[in-house]
């Protein structure tokens, strides 16, 4: 028999809430699923009539290999208690007769599996096949060029614009970078605000800057004495406050920056009026920002089509080879469980209990599929049935879209819930 500590064993016989584990390397948090997966088979030795099956426990991992360490470990465990309790041996016999039938796999191998199972509501070709991580780089690489050549051919006047401000490269380099979140970003209302908010702090940053150039120059001989290396720059600020000024109306251009560099970067850091010179400098950053925000705003919605277009062009490349990234399992099983009721109770109906390794790996889109298989709102935990285990100090993931702050999101959902909030490490928590 194994020696657990105390949250250990917690973590283990804790299954009639939702339950979320901090845990690090080393901490034993393999050994302690593996424990909790062949104590919830334990709970039909008592009572038969509620008696769970592997399969109806969806055990989720992060790596492939994980998934496999994780079987063998739990296989194994069921041939021990196979041999060592004499009592129940059929039982546990039974079991591992039965273990090929669990769901324990990536999120992906997991999404993979639903999508195959339900090619009628998701209109799939069952015998897609799917791309590893590099091979689907590849693919969005040469299938973005690709588009891009298209556009230009067709004299595409909205890929002229995009190539006139940022390059042929520079725009290739932008759909590459969000077209893992496309359907997201097309699914915003008005993706021009937030940048149209910028753009109209304008004026007000205009005023601000013009108000402490001239305290920079009112503080000469008295903040800032005639003997110091600043005096004789904050004279040649004054000599030329004019132009300064007329930077300050026109600073969308290079001509201005090079105004501002002249007469606002030289001044020092180091003496008596430092503050407002770093005042100066922070507010001449946001109005950089502001122009740039404000040229954005005009491209937003160049972008959108442009974005929308090349979505559709990969679609039917991809569909044309048969072909699924890792991206599109998600969105795909995503959408399926949203959209049919019946598919989706199916699922929560399948599995009593869920699993999931490695937490702070998990990207929003993930945590929803995770959620719609626990109840029936993406975005609100329901039910009983969720056990997570997550180190938020480290995520091996960031270039899925994997985001800490999911964990600790899905961690106020469950305490939310008045669940147990387990916390076991041979390190200290954070």
């Amino acid at each position: 028999m194994f020696n657990f500590t105390e949250n250990q064993a917690a973590a283990i016989n804790t299954l009639n809430c939702n339950v979320s584990v901090s845990a690090g390397a080393g901490s034993g948090k393999t050994r302690v699923l593996v424990e909790r997966f062949i104590n919830i088979l334990a709970q039909g030795i008592k009572n038969p009539q509620q008696a769970v099956q592997p399969k109806e426990i969806l055990a989720i991992t992060f790596t492939r290999k994980a998934a496999a360490e994780m079987k063998e470990r739990i296989r194994k465990r069921l041939y021990e208690l196979e041999k060592e309790d004499a009592v129940n041996k059929e039982f546990w016999h039974n079991h591992r007769q039965r273990f090929d039938q669990a769901r324990i796999s990536t999120i992906h191998g997991f999404c993979n599996g639903i999508l195959k199972d339900n090619p009628v509501e998701t209109g799939l070709d069952p015998s897609f096949n799917v791309a590893e991580e590099n091979d689907m780089q590849e693919f969005l690489e040469s299938t973005i060029t690709a588009f891009i050549k298209k556009a230009i051919a067709e004299n595409d006047s909205g890929m002229e614009e995009l190539i006139r401000n940022y390059g042929i490269d520079g725009v290739k380099k932008q759909l590459f970078s969000i077209y893992g979140i496309a359907d997201e970003v097309l699914k915003l209302e008005n993706p021009a605000e937030p940048y149209k908010k910028s753009a109209d702090c304008a004026l007000e940053l205009q005023a601000e800057l013009t108000a402490l150039v001239d305290e920079l120059i009112a503080g000469m001989g008295t903040v800032v004495d005639k003997t110091t290396k600043q005096y004789p720059k904050l004279q040649n600020l004054k000599e030329n406050r004019h132009l300064v000024i007329e930077a300050i109306q026109k600073y969308e251009t290079e001509e201005s920056r090079t105004v501002f560099d002249k007469y606002i970067g030289v001044l020092t850091m180091q003496a008596k009026d430092k503050a407002v010179v770093a005042e100066a400098r922070e507010t001449l950053k946001k109005l950089y920002q502001a122009a740039i925000d404000a040229r954005a705003a005009e491209l937003v919605t160049v972008w959108h089509n442009v974005l929308r277009n090349c979505r559709k062009f990969v679609l039917a490349k991809q569909e044309e080879l048969n072909l699924i990234g890792f991206d599109d399992l998600e969105s795909l099983a995503l959408k399926l469980l949203l959209d049919s009721q019946e598919t989706r109770h199916k699922y929560q109906q399948n599995f009593k209990y869920i699993m999931v390794d490695e937490f702070q790996d998990t990207n929003e889109r993930q945590r929803e599929i995770i959620y719609l298989l626990c109840g029936d709102d993406k975005d609100s935990l329901n039910g009983n049935k969720l056990f997570v285990v997550g180190d938020p100090k480290q995520s091996i993931y960031r270039f899925r879209g994997a985001d800490v702050n999911v964990f600790a999101r899905v961690r106020r959902d469950i305490a939310a819930k008045k669940a147990k909030t387990s916390f076991w490490m041979i390190i200290s928590v954070q």
